[in-house]
């Protein structure tokens, strides 16, 4: 399979500050952040990975971890072996439209975004634009966040 980070992109852009009526909104239930990002990252690949420890979804009672946690969605997408999708750890100046960032705001990462855009050179995190759910926010400077720790994640 190929990544198109671009059809992710336009997907993110597109659902930012809405919802696409074919996926729950868990906004209710904890977060919506990483349901929205699995859902660009689909919209980049075409393809869902339902295998048992898999990513997927199919409605708000049968889906994957994965789907819907942060953490759970990191460790998919740098440990599965199914290379239906797939991410690898980057520096901040290695990432692209479509790549995935996590932030830890208080004792575990909880936070899930998608870059969007970028002004190249990336000399800072100033350069890098993401759009999320939970706090809907489209096209916004990674810097306009507070956290403590942030994850890069290259998406392939």
């Amino acid at each position: 399979m190929r990544y198109d980070r671009f059809l992710a992109g336009q997907y993110a852009q597109k659902f930012a500050l809405g919802r696409n009526d074919k996926f729950y909104d868990f906004s209710s239930l904890g977060g919506d952040c990483t349901n929205f990002v699995s859902q660009c990252l689909y919209a980049g690949v075409g393809k869902m990975d339902y295998t048992q420890n898999g990513w997927f979804y199919k409605n708000l009672n049968n889906r994957s971890p994965s789907w819907t946690g942060v953490e759970e969605l990191s460790e998919y997408l740098i440990n599965n072996t199914h290379n239906i999708i797939k991410g690898v750890l980057v520096n901040f100046d290695d990432v692209e439209i479509g790549d995935v960032i996590q932030l830890k705001q208080g004792q575990r990462f909880n936070h899930s975004l998608i870059v969007t855009k970028i002004d190249y050179p990336i000399l800072s995190l100033n350069d890098i634009f993401i759009s999320c759910h939970s706090s809907d926010r489209l096209n916004a400077r990674l810097s306009s966040f507070v956290f403590k720790e942030v994850k890069f994640l290259k998406v392939y």
